[in-house]
This record gives C-alpha cells, sequence and structure tokens, in this order.
C-alpha cells in the first residue's frame, strides 16, 4: 500500500511538472516559432490569380455588328503594334531598308535547292536562313514561314523542321526557315529570350526583336519573284507557335496561319505555371489591350488551323487551350460565313509536344484546301529522312560581333536616365536654387508614378486583416504577428519585433524577405530596435514556392503592373500602419540587398514628407546599368527590369527624391569605384535641402569621377 501511495504520489509530481511545462509553452515562444509563417500558404498565390484576372480583358461572348469589323480590328492591332511591340522603337527599326546576304546553295537530289542566307532584324542583329526553293518554278506561288520553337542547339537543323520544309518544296511551295534566337547558330546566353529584359529597362521594347525577326523574315517572302502575295502562310510550333500568333494576328499579309501549341489564355496561364512561358510570351502590357483569345480572333476571315496536342509533355494541352482560345473565336468566324475555315487539331499520336508526322499532314491538307496544290494534291508525307542535312552543312555563318541584346541596349547607357537633376542643374536656363530642386523632386515623383503604373493621389488603404496575440519571445521581447490587408487586393504579413522599453520603429526589408528568428532576435536586442519586418510581394512567404517569381513578375507586368511598384506601394501601407499605429515614435526604414534596398529607395522617394526619420540602404546597387553591363538575368532580379526604370531613373535620381531627413546607403566593396562615379553629388543636392548623408562605401583608390 506504501508503495502504491509513493508511486501515485510521484505520477502526480510528475503530472505537474507537464502541466507546468505546457503552461510555461503558452506563454513564451521558442527563437524558432519567430520566423513562422502568417498566411495560408496559398493566399498570395489566389491574390495574384485574383489580380490578373480583373485586369485581362474578355473576348465578348457575341461579336459585336459585322459592319466596321475590319476597322475595329485594325484599331486593335495598330493599338499592340504602337503600346506594346514597338514602344520606344527608332523609325530606323521599324522601316529601315531590308538587309540580306544570299550565300551558298545546296542541290539535294529530291526536286529543291536550299538558298542560305541572313538578314538584318534590327541593325546589328543577322538571323541566318535556308530559303527551301522548288526547282523548276512556274508562275506564281504558294509561300511559307517556317518559325521554330525552343529547339536548342539544333536549331533550324532539327529533323522535323527540315521534313516539313523538304515537304513543301517537293510540292511546289516555298520555305523559309529562319534562326530563332536562343537556338542553333545564335545559341549563346547574349540571345536568351528573357535578356530581352535589357532593352526594356532602358524604354525600348525588347519584343521589337523577336517581331521584327519574323517580320523580316516575312518580307523576303512577299518580295521573292515567285511568291504569290495572296498565298502567304506560316506554322510552327511551340515557340513558333507563339511567332505565328503574334505575327498572324498583326499582319495581314499573312493569309492562313497554323500555330502548334503556341500559345494560351492568361487565365490558365496563370493556374498551369508550365504555360505560363518566356518574357516574349508576356510581353509588358500586351493583356492590358488583349488576351490571346483577342489575338485569335484578329485572324479572322482568313484560314486558320489551331494544333494542339492531348499529352502534351510541355504546355498548353488541349483540353486547357480549345476552350481558352478556339471556342471563344468560332462566333467570330460564323459571323463572317467562315466558319469551316477555322479549324482544330487535336494530335493523339504521339499527342506529346510535338510537329511530327500526323500534324505535318494536317498542314499540307490546310495548304491544299485553303491555296489548291501546285500539281498533284498529295496530303500524306513524302518520304525524306535520307534528305535530312547536318547541322554544319545548313550553317550559315554569323558578321564577327553580331548584335545581342545586351549589344542593343548598352549604346543606349550613356544618355540615360533622361531627366538628371545635374544636367538640368547645368543648363544656364534653371536655377540651382531649393525651389527649382524642390521642383524637379515633384516632377520626379509624377514621373516614378507613371513608370511604376502607381496611383497618383492616393495613398495605398491599409486594414489590419488579422492579427494574432502577443506572445514573450524572450524575458524582455514581445512578439507580435499580424496580416495588413493592402489596397483590398494584397494581403502583408508583418512580424514586429519589440524589446521591452524601446520606443522608435524600425522597418526592414530584404531580397528574400524577412530574416530568420535567431537574425531578428539578435537584432532588436543588441540595437534596442522595436522590429517590423514585413515580407513583400513575391519575397519571403509571399513567394508562391510553385511558380518562380520572374514568371508572375512577367504576368503582373502584362497587364499593366509593376512588380516593383507593387512592393513599394505595399511597404508604404506598412509605413502609414506604422505611422498610424505609433504616431509618436521616430520611424526608421532599411533595405538591404541588391533588392531589398531597391524597393526602400523607391518607397523613401515616395514616402510624404515627414514619414520618415531616416532611410538606410545596404548592399545597395550603385546603378541600374549594372544589371545590363554584368548580365544579371531577369529571372534573378525581376522587378529591377520595370519598363523604362531606368530611361527615367537610375538610384542616384531616386535617392535626391528622398525626402527622410536622414540617409545613409552603403554599396557592396566590388562597386566601390562605380558608387562614386554614380553616386557623388547626392549628399551635395541633399544638404542643399537641408538634409544629412553619409555614403559610408569605401572610396576607390584612385577617388571617383563624378556623374
Amino acid at each position: 500500500m506504501e508503495r502504491a501511495g509513493s508511486r501515485s504520489q510521484w505520477w502526480a509530481a510528475i503530472a505537474a511538472l507537464i502541466l507546468a511545462a505546457v503552461a510555461t509553452g503558452s506563454q513564451h515562444t521558442t527563437r524558432a516559432d519567430v520566423g513562422s509563417a502568417c498566411l495560408d500558404p496559398d493566399t498570395t498565390l489566389r491574390e495574384i490569380r485574383a489580380f490578373l484576372d480583373s485586369r485581362t480583358p474578355r473576348l465578348a461572348a457575341q461579336p459585336p455588328a459585322l459592319e466596321g469589323s475590319d476597322a475595329r480590328a485594325q484599331i486593335l492591332r495598330d493599338r499592340l503594334l504602337q503600346s506594346v511591340v514597338y514602344r520606344g522603337v527608332p523609325a530606323a527599326w521599324r522601316s529601315g531598308a531590308l538587309q540580306v546576304q544570299w550565300g551558298d546553295t545546296l542541290r539535294p537530289a529530291g526536286g529543291y535547292s536550299i538558298r542560305k542566307l541572313r538578314y538584318e532584324a534590327v541593325p546589328g542583329m543577322w538571323i541566318p536562313a535556308l530559303l527551301y526553293e522548288p526547282d523548276h518554278l512556274v508562275g506564281r506561288v504558294p509561300a511559307v514561314l517556317n518559325v521554330n520553337g525552343h529547339v536548342g542547339a539544333p536549331g533550324k537543323a532539327i529533323e522535323y523542321e527540315q521534313l516539313r520544309s523538304i515537304n513543301l518544296a517537293q510540292r511546289g511551295v516555298l520555305s523559309l526557315h529562319p534562326e530563332w534566337l536562343g537556338c542553333g547558330e545564335l545559341t549563346s546566353p547574349e540571345y536568351s529570350h528573357n535578356r530581352l529584359a535589357y532593352l526594356d529597362l532602358c524604354g525600348r521594347s525588347g519584343l521589337a526583336v523577336f517581331y521584327l525577326a519574323m517580320r523580316r523574315g516575312l518580307d523576303i517572302l512577299a518580295t521573292h519573284p515567285r511568291a504569290d502575295p495572296d498565298r502567304l502562310a506560316m506554322t510552327g510550333l511551340s515557340g513558333g507557335g507563339w511567332q505565328t500568333i503574334w505575327l498572324g494576328a498583326l499582319d495581314t499579309r499573312l493569309d492562313a496561319v497554323a500555330p502548334n501549341a503556341g500559345y494560351i489564355g492568361v487565365r490558365e496561364r496563370s493556374l498551369f505555371s508550365q504555360d505560363i512561358g518566356d518574357l516574349e510570351q508576356n510581353p509588358t502590357d500586351a493583356y492590358l489591350h488583349a488576351d490571346y483569345s483577342h489575338l485569335t480572333a484578329l485572324l479572322a476571315p482568313r484560314p486558320a488551323l489551331l494544333i494542339y496536342n492531348q499529352k502534351d509533355d510541355c504546355c498548353f494541352q488541349t483540353a486547357r487551350a480549345r476552350p481558352a482560345v478556339y471556342d471563344p473565336v468560332t462566333p467570330y468566324y460564323a459571323q463572317q460565313g467562315r466558319a469551316a475555315r477555322f479549324r482544330f487539331h487535336n494530335n493523339r499520336v504521339p499527342g506529346s509536344h510535338n510537329y511530327d508526322q500526323d500534324n505535318r499532314e494536317q498542314f499540307y491538307r490546310f495548304l491544299n484546301d485553303e491555296f489548291g496544290p501546285v500539281g498533284d494534291r498529295r496530303d500524306v508525307e513524302i518520304p525524306a529522312q535520307h534528305e535530312v542535312q547536318s547541322f554544319e552543312a545548313l550553317r550559315v555563318g554569323l558578321p564577327a560581333g553580331n548584335a545581342g541584346f545586351a549589344a542593343l541596349a548598352e549604346p543606349l547607357l550613356p544618355r540615360l536616365p533622361l531627366h538628371k537633376w545635374s544636367e538640368q542643374a547645368g543648363r544656364g536656363s534653371r536655377s540651382r536654387g531649393t525651389a527649382a530642386m524642390k521642383a524637379w523632386q515633384s516632377a520626379s515623383r509624377q514621373r516614378l508614378y507613371t513608370t511604376l503604373r502607381l496611383p497618383r493621389t492616393t495613398e495605398p488603404a491599409v486594414n489590419d486583416a488579422r492579427e494574432l496575440p502577443s506572445e514573450r519571445v524572450e524575458p524582455n521581447v514581445t512578439l507580435r504577428r499580424r496580416v495588413l490587408r493592402i489596397d483590398g487586393e494584397w494581403s502583408v504579413p508583418v512580424i514586429e519585433v519589440i524589446p521591452d522599453g524601446v520606443t522608435d520603429v524600425h522597418i526592414r526589408v530584404a531580397d528574400a524577405g524577412r530574416p530568420g528568428a535567431g537574425a531578428a532576435l539578435a537584432e532588436a536586442q543588441s540595437t534596442r530596435s522595436h522590429l517590423v519586418l514585413p515580407d513583400l510581394l513575391l519575397q519571403g512567404e509571399c513567394h508562391p514556392r510553385s511558380v518562380p517569381r520572374y514568371q508572375h513578375s512577367m504576368l503582373l507586368g502584362a497587364v499593366g503592373a509593376r512588380l516593383l511598384g507593387l512592393q513599394a506601394r505595399q511597404l508604404l501601407g506598412v509605413i502609414k500602419w506604422a505611422r498610424r499605429t505609433y504616431p509618436n515614435a521616430s520611424l526608421r526604414l532599411t533595405g538591404s540587398g541588391r533588392l531589398g534596398s531597391c524597393v526602400a529607395a523607391v518607397a523613401g522617394a515616395l514616402a510624404p514628407a515627414g514619414a520618415l526619420s531616416a532611410l538606410q540602404l545596404e548592399a545597395l546597387l550603385p546603378s541600374l546599368k549594372l544589371l545590363i553591363e554584368d548580365r544579371v538575368d531577369y529571372s534573378d532580379a525581376p522587378e529591377l527590369f520595370a519598363f523604362g526604370l531606368l530611361e527615367r531613373f537610375d538610384i542616384r535620381e531616386l535617392l535626391e527624391m528622398a525626402e527622410a531627413p536622414r540617409l545613409s546607403y552603403r554599396c557592396a566593396p566590388e562597386h566601390a569605384a562605380r558608387s562614386h562615379l554614380e553616386l557623388d553629388g547626392v549628399a551635395a543636392f541633399r544638404r542643399t535641402l537641408g538634409w544629412d548623408t553619409d555614403p559610408s562605401t569605401p572610396a576607390p583608390a584612385q577617388g571617383g569621377v563624378p556623374r
């Protein structure tokens, strides 16, 4: 009995200890808990999809009256060309004379020849191409522009492209096959598709390079003495299908088009990451004007064959594509009495991402139906595997120094940005007084609002969507978690780390989002700072891991937003909330890292006077020009490639716009010389307005040269 009693007392004591531990655990949080999430994992993904959906135009279910349809279609074409394709593009690119250099001719035994050529897409960039010409041409014949997708190193030598071009030539049809950027002879990082962002950053459409490479190819075919200008067609797989829908929609010289697995609607892209694609497929501001259903409708009443693949292992599977871009367009063809000319083929064998025999034969049949056969009709493929040439046999060659995207952008850099205060102040008509400087600041803010697509007059609307209970994470530190609702569209998670007795508030943003638990606690305690740690859009827990950041960034840009602008507005919302919540505290903003410091610099430039007591920037990039000069990939810093940002602003201009009384910045040691070259003069500018500046980057060994 005594043993039983002792045992029961022992278990009671253990239970009491467990209860005490549980109670203690409910009052204190471990360091590991500080970095835990505030949001449901799918919150940001849902919000991005809703944002895209609300800003993408819808193709009308019933087409407008037939009368005036041609004029309406041309208005949309002109809008896309002027506002998207040719935005900021010089006349020499658009209307310069066609430059073609002809090379050797191959003469296989199959009744055709292959002529090598290269042509200038834009000044300095030459495109290798092959022209398959039937022997013994009589009169004018159909001509087809064949374009490639992302086939990599094989380029224009890939077998299925050769087989299609050979078959067309053996049917009496002219066939031009240009090399695509980033493939074949243009396989080089300098032609990487997302590097078109270098031109976008400078305010010149990178999409224009892709478009003009296509259009110049069509120019060559259209001016061929044997080509029938009323029987011009275009086709291609994947990226070739994307090329086909863009040129087919916007250039009415094409009389028939057959894109193969090349595109889908915005909604499907947002739901299926494999459908998003590269930057040229989601060009800046394109979806402000038209979704891909609109581009497809612009084909009417011309013959079109849309080819998709049942089990496509790349993208755009039939089950998603048909309801997105074919079914909505059928009424537009029907209205014009051309329903039979709008076709859809679902490839089942092999059903993968392909332009194999079944899809090729569908295309031959389509051409025969619409253009009439040249000679005897043949819908089935003519065996030609024995005529396929090697890559080397089909090599055209490039001129030395053939321009890539960086080479096209770099000549623009010396004159950018266009609105430097240092240049305006140097003009005899401008005063160096504070009134003129403040006027420049005000005008610059308006330009920044426009560039980043932000509302000019309204501060962000901010509400606490959810606040979690406060917790003690250390004997003298309180942790608060909350979610701010910005503009009714975005959920911004915020963690506050608050040591006892601290009154000043320090907002910190970084490249990858808020720091880890240990780092946050250590900083709050060592600096005696009330830390406010938000995660902004596509940072930290606001980055949906199922989709690369750059792909969401390009989708946001395509509907007219700018990721940098959205992040800056969210940060301005956090600043507004902090001012309202802690009205008596001084408020400091720190941005660290290449991305975090730039977002903070933009927010500092736009923050209302008196909102911030200090702006601190760590590991600041001294110039946006380094993104191009150092060949930074778009995928590594998508927010910094906002269209036209460098055309109007560099880092110096952002710093000169900031009204925080104290500004300090530090660039990485490897940028020391460049920081003095680019940022010398910021301190003098701000001193004139009565503000402090502390550039703490070490001076280069031989000094810097003022910009």
